[in-house]
């Protein structure tokens, strides 16, 4: 249910609503009332986290305008099957059913990555993956569906070729829109209930007056469509470049992604944050330590308890962060 109300566009709606604009909410019962909400929600998710991003490769063949990846300085490769391996055989053992197996990179440049699917799917777990789409041919389209990938999100930042081009440098408008299509159609002809479909739309300043055609246009085609803000990952990126974002006046809650999610780069450090794309604050590693390990270790205990004290000025990197934490 959770799940599927992130997908809702009125389920968004109302919770931005909310969040900007209702005097309910910004009371201090209402600021009560979300913050016991928060605090039931962490007890709740303490002993796993609900889902694992896999960064299978940080190579990307985008320069996307919003994306820190053209500013990234950590090294790129991927994600020696052995390591992949362990992590998978380490998220069943931590209890995680849901697995993204991208973080900063595009998975299709990964040539194992419907193999990694397959044996994802083979470990007891939900594999999911987010594209640009450049790579999705008819020939990896199937393969992926035979796979067994569960959800495959699709970030399409544009209704025209003009602007998805201005916005997804190295890209070819025509080309994604082709590969989205056939991919759709491999997938009723294969008479695949999977991969679950989410075209994720950012929203930004140039691309705005886009947003609802291009809604309009996918919204009977695919299972979602996500009119999504721009984020700007944590202070390193202007937000007057980017327009619409996440942001309020209100005290700030504890961060949801520390009690949610974790990142497993692809070189095996863990990372708190789908923010900290150069890996800025590092938990573990993957190559000598659990999942469990890190998830229950020192560095998640200590950055976890200086949220909920509210002391984010202990943790340098959260103190520059905007991002109001929306549980759910």
């Amino acid at each position: 249910m959770r799940e599927w109300l992130r997908h809702q566009r009125w389920a968004r709606n109302i919770g931005d609503y909310a969040l900007r604009r209702s005097r309910l909410f910004r009371s201090p019962a209402g600021q009560r009332l979300y913050r016991a909400w928060i605090r039931h929600r962490i007890r709740r998710l303490s002993r796993k986290p609900p889902f694992v991003h896999i960064e299978t490769t940080n190579w990307c063949n985008a320069r996307c305008t919003m994306c820190s990846y053209p500013q990234m300085q950590r090294p790129k490769g991927y994600m020696s099957p052995a390591l992949f391996t362990k992590v998978l055989g380490d998220c069943r053992a931590l209890g995680v059913r849901n697995v993204n197996l991208q973080f900063l990179g595009e998975p299709l440049l990964d040539r194992q990555i419907a193999g990694r699917v397959r044996e994802a799917r083979e470990a007891g777990l939900n594999a999911e993956m987010v594209t640009n789409a450049s790579l999705l041919t008819p020939e990896r389209s199937e393969e992926l569906i035979r796979a067994g990938l569960v959800h495959l999100r699709i970030s399409f930042d544009g209704f025209s070729a003009e602007t998805f081009e201005r916005i997804r440098v190295n890209l070819d408008f025509e080309k994604v829109r082709e590969n989205v299509l056939g991919f759709l159609e491999t997938r009723r002809r294969m008479r695949s209930p999977t991969p679950q479909v989410t075209l994720i739309f950012i929203r930004l300043a140039e691309n705005g007056h886009e947003a609802e055609p291009f809604y309009r246009f996918w919204a009977d085609k695919v299972e979602h469509v996500l009119i999504s803000h721009a984020r700007d990952w944590a202070g390193e990126m202007k937000l007057v470049q980017l327009g619409t974002t996440y942001s309020t006046r209100l005290p700030k809650p504890p961060c949801n992604h520390l009690w949610e999610e974790m990142v497993v780069l692809q070189d095996g450090r863990v990372t708190i944050c789908c923010d900290a794309y150069e890996g800025q604050v590092v938990a573990g590693d993957a190559n000598r330590e659990t999942l469990r390990a890190i998830w229950e270790g020192p560095a998640y205990r200590s950055i976890r308890d200086a949220h909920q004290r509210e002391a984010f000025q202990e943790v340098p990197f959260c103190a520059k962060c905007k991002y109001y934490a929306v549980w759910w």
